[in-house]
């Protein structure tokens, strides 16, 4: 039988939500009354509450609702099921299951999208992982946008010119300052202020903007978080990965996705020069992970974008984007501490210095060429 009692155990959502998830699978057939069902919160999850569903003798499921019943919220669950039914229903789509859960249903009257249960993948820049597994992960992850940015090209499935097309909401900062002045964490306000006082920063954001290219499919996120681990799928001689949480996915510029994998080495490597306690002693190489991770993961990603005949990427415009994602890290930050601290200000003034100079940043921090 189900266990209703088991559901109370999570802090992330009351037990009469999680009731009400678990009766509607029950409804919707996708799982029996009679199964031993137990509930996972997972944690650090942002807008949306995500839920893992483990059923004895079975593979489960990974649920996904709005943390709170907003409109911009369930419009964005919207959004993420109809990414998940253009794949479905387009044929030159189809190699796209690689990277993509399963979608099980979504029941737009609830709010509720199920997914097939996925495991979480490292990250490439994860000091405690050998150096032969870090590499695999930044080649499968390569691989992986390279094959959503290769294969959902809007020149190839004009079936994807059916979304909205916007571009990152970051990216509209130089012209819509008071939207994130109006965010009641009084630390993005202070954000807001020395984004406006950092000489050259609101120019090149603005620029940014300007040269967004709507190409392709993108993902919207492609954060360290939002990466899951997939059996051996031919990606390479590794373990496959492929990504969750496609609620930002649109039509857009590649260049976002691959920014968004290296920001991650470039906030690894910020914190090592700013002399951060926590990555002492071994600050040095940590520096190197940085380093050669990007750089395995740069050399497959081109090589894998060629191959498909899309357009070789570009060190500067993926640079620039590097530093927009700073941006966003500096006000995500000052969100979760109601303030701004060194760190942050160093995010802030590192954008700007890397939109000054976006080669040399590439090459100097990452030895991207």
């Amino acid at each position: 039988m189900i266990d209703l009692n088991s559901f109370a155990a999570t802090e992330l959502t009351p037990p009469a939500r999680l009731s009400a998830c678990i009766q509607l699978l029950v409804k919707v057939g996708l799982v029996t009354p009679r199964e031993a069902v137990s509930v996972r919160g997972v944690p650090g999850e942002g807008r949306h509450r995500h839920l893992h569903v483990d059923i004895e003798g079975r593979p489960g499921f990974f649920l996904k609702s709005p943390l709170a019943w907003q409109s911009d919220l369930v419009e964005a669950l919207d959004h993420e099921a109809r990414v998940y039914g253009l794949v479905d229903a387009e044929p030159l789509l189809t190699e796209m299951h690689r990277i993509m859960p399963t979608l099980r249903r979504y029941e737009a009257g609830h709010a509720l999208l199920v997914l097939a249960a996925v495991p979480p993948a490292e990250s490439p820049f994860d000091v405690t992982l050998s150096a032969t597994r870090r590499h695999e992960l930044a080649l499968a992850k390569a691989e992986a946008l390279a094959l959503l940015h290769g294969v959902a090209r809007c020149d190839r499935v004009p079936a994807l010119r059916r979304l909205p097309g916007s571009a990152p909401t970051i990216l509209m900062f130089p012209s819509a300052a008071g939207y994130f002045i109006a965010d009641p964490h009084p630390g993005v306000t202070d954000v807001v202020h020395l984004l406006a006082n950092t000489a050259g920063l609101l120019d090149a954001m603005a620029s940014l903007r300007d040269d967004w290219r709507s190409e392709c499919l993108v993902h919207g996120d492609a954060r360290a978080s939002n990466w899951y681990l997939t059996e051996a799928s031919g990606i390479g001689d590794t373990t496959g990965v492929g990504l969750l949480d496609w609620e930002l996915a649109d039509v857009g510029d590649p260049g976002w996705d691959v920014a968004a994998y290296l920001h991650d080495g470039v906030v690894l490597a910020a914190a090592v020069i700013t002399g951060d306690q926590a990555l002492s002693p071994d600050a040095d190489e940590r520096l190197e992970i940085a380093r050669s991770g990007a750089q395995i993961f740069w050399r497959a990603y081109t090589a894998g974008m060629l191959a498909r005949g899309a357009v070789r990427p570009s060190v500067v415009r993926t640079m620039r984007f590097v530093a927009a994602h700073l941006v966003q890290t500096a006000l995500d930050q000052a969100t979760a501490t109601n303030s701004v601290n060194l760190a942050t200000a160093v995010l802030v003034q590192g954008a700007a210095n890397i939109l000054e100079r976006p080669a040399a940043a590439g090459e100097e921090i990452l030895g991207l060429q």
